[in-house]
């Protein structure tokens, strides 16, 4: 969608499959899914589960998850937000395509507050910098069409990096 608007015609008839890296991604995003929505245990209790797409969950699966998990959790918990967070949720982008959306991984929207976080788990294939990742402006584009966010009031948004610490956009 961002460096090709024909991908989608070209990809329509080619076959589709997951690689290694993908099939343990998604293994380790259902982990996430799966404390999240529970809420009551650590990824580390799913070591040795299979996943529903049939993979073995690792140490190394739990631990990355661990890391995703607390970083949304410390958020909820700051916010005493933990109900409104959203957990693999379908996002629309109509007003970008009719075809285009896409599951975010978690979420958070504080209308109150005019802040919405977005938390997007990678595991397996390569590191993505989350500076104008575009999967991420999708999110946002979705959930500010979910929301009707309408972009006036909203002007105020703080992004960084918690890796880094630092202020991305203001």
């Amino acid at each position: 969608w961002g460096f090709c608007s024909g991908s989608r015609a070209a990809q329509a008839d080619a076959p589709t499959y997951d690689t290694p890296q993908q099939a343990a991604g998604t293994a380790a995003h259902w982990v996430c899914s799966q404390v999240l929505t529970n809420a009551v245990m650590l990824c580390s209790d799913l070591i040795g589960e299979t996943a529903p797409n049939g993979v073995v969950i690792t140490e190394e699966m739990a631990e990355c998850a661990q890391v995703f998990v607390m970083d949304v959790l410390k958020v909820c918990q700051e916010h005493g937000a933990l109900q409104s967070l959203l957990v693999e949720h379908r996002v629309e982008m109509p007003q970008i395509h009719e075809q285009c959306a896409g599951t975010l991984d978690a979420g958070l929207y504080l209308p109150d507050k005019r802040k919405l976080h977005l938390w997007d788990f990678k595991f397996g294939h390569r590191e993505n910098d989350p500076v104008g990742h575009l999967q991420m402006v999708l999110y946002v584009a979705g959930l500010v069409h979910e929301y009707q966010i309408n972009g006036f009031d909203e002007q105020q948004v703080d992004g960084h990096d918690p890796r880094a610490g630092q202020q991305l956009a203001k």
